[in-house]
């Protein structure tokens, strides 16, 4: 879940409004001070990150209300400058979640990156993979990303059967992680009306509280895998094809372009079911790459 709803589920309305370029928003005395931190940690310092990379920032002063309040996150450690040099599976991932806006980077960077921590065993290397494939620095190489990654041979079949469920399905690929990796410890900022009488006090909130990071799936990820969802029989092609229709055009011409790759794959009846399908779609890519193989 994002993190909205990690946190507001079960709380009673709280008065928050966010916006991704003036932070966001708390009326005072409507929501716990620990809550409030916790969810202007989040969008300040991914509103900072999207203007000029990774730092924490208060959120933005507010433009109306009577009596609110803004909070500075200080993360708990330092996280590598740079992926080619995070010391373990885990300062990666940090990496690229707390700061994912990064300079575009040659594809060997990632797949070296990977290739060097988990070929020496370090775990979770499909959620490694994930990350690496959605981030930003690789926006418009991220194909040439995965297919270096699987290529490394690390990940067995389950695990990359885990990656096609994750790429595929989802509208954004996400990955969960706590608090702490963003800060815990938080300057909570009274801005009262009356000029000079703002105060601020320090705000600790649980490390361990979970949060969730979305990236967008860009569309040779989707191709991929739809193709091996199909080939793996993980989902009917009826399944696939559907999900392909639910998304938006260019993800959508994607998986069903990988829809058909994996047609060989399958028996006559369900190989008929994903090539008509293709044939019916609005985008030209599934018709020709039907007809080129």
């Amino acid at each position: 879940m994002g993190w909205r709803s990690a946190l507001d589920d079960g709380l009673p309305s709280t008065g928050l409004s966010s916006d991704a370029s003036a932070g966001v928003r708390v009326s005072a005395g409507r929501v716990p001070s620990s809550v409030a931190s916790v969810l202007l940690c989040n969008a300040a310092t991914y509103s900072a990150q999207s203007r000029r990379g990774c730092g924490t920032v208060p959120a933005a002063a507010p433009d109306h209300g009577e009596h609110e309040r803004g909070h500075v996150a200080t993360r708990d450690e330092e996280s590598p400058a740079d992926v080619a040099e995070a010391p373990d599976a885990q300062q990666l991932r940090r990496l690229l979640v707390t700061a994912p806006f990064g300079r575009e980077q040659a594809p060997s960077v990632a797949i070296d990156t990977f290739q060097r921590l988990h070929a020496a065993g370090q775990p979770e290397p499909v959620d490694s993979a994930l990350l690496l494939c959605t981030d930003w620095r690789w926006r418009r190489t991220s194909g040439r990303v995965l297919v270096g990654i699987l290529a490394s041979g690390i990940l067995d079949d389950k695990q990359q059967d885990q990656l096609a469920e994750d790429l595929l399905w989802p509208d954004k690929a996400q990955y969960v992680y706590p608090l702490g990796w963003l800060g815990s410890a938080f300057v909570e900022i009274d801005l009262s009306p009356v000029p000079g009488m703002a105060r601020q006090r320090t705000v600790h909130s649980d490390p361990k509280t979970p949060m969730t990071a979305e990236r967008d799936i860009r569309p040779p990820l989707r191709s991929w895998a739809a193709e091996r969802v199909l080939a793996r029989h993980l989902a009917t092609p009826n399944d696939v094809m559907a999900r392909a229709r639910g998304l938006p055009a260019r993800d959508g011409a994607a998986a069903a372009t990988g829809a058909v790759h994996a047609a060989d794959e399958l028996d006559p009846a369900q190989a008929r079911t994903v090539v008509n399908a293709a044939l019916r779609c609005a985008h030209k890519t599934p018709r020709k790459e039907r007809w080129n193989n």
